[in-house]
């Protein structure tokens, strides 16, 4: 190879080879980009499983103490467990993107912490409907 045929050669191959590497950099930082999603979604879905674990795990020990509470006589008078408005839930309005199985298991849980008694369940969820839902 001559130095006349090198000097031809050696730009375009060079400009070549940087492309081919600058292709691989932005390769690399959209997979890292990718998993670092990926990533984030799963510890999401994690720290979402614990905290529903954690939320019933303490509306049964609320609605325990409220039980022991009542047996040792610090409950009400009336000789029913007593109801609380301690929980809250968001009212459901019907619209798209509403999910009710979701909402449903948050109204549950606000009715087991809050101690409602199982003949006002239906009536303490139909005050948390709004707009079509409540129709």
């Amino acid at each position: 190879m001559t130095s006349r045929n090198l000097a031809s050669y050696l730009p375009k191959h060079l400009r070549d080879l940087l492309k081919n590497r600058e292709q691989v950099l932005k390769d690399k930082r959209t997979f890292r980009i990718e998993y670092i999603e990926k990533t984030s979604k799963i510890l999401q879905e994690f720290l979402k499983e614990d905290m529903l674990v954690i939320e019933k795990a303490l509306a049964a020990i609320l609605k325990d103490i409220g039980t022991a509470l009542h047996i040792i006589g610090a409950g009400s008078a009336s000789g029913s467990p007593r109801e609380y408005s301690t929980a809250k839930a968001n009212y459901f309005y019907g619209k798209a993107g509403e999910n009710i199985e979701e909402w449903l298991a948050k109204i549950d849980r606000m009715i087991d912490v809050n101690n409602v008694a199982d003949e006002r369940r239906v009536a303490v969820t139909a005050v948390y409907l709004r707009d079509t839902a409540a129709e």
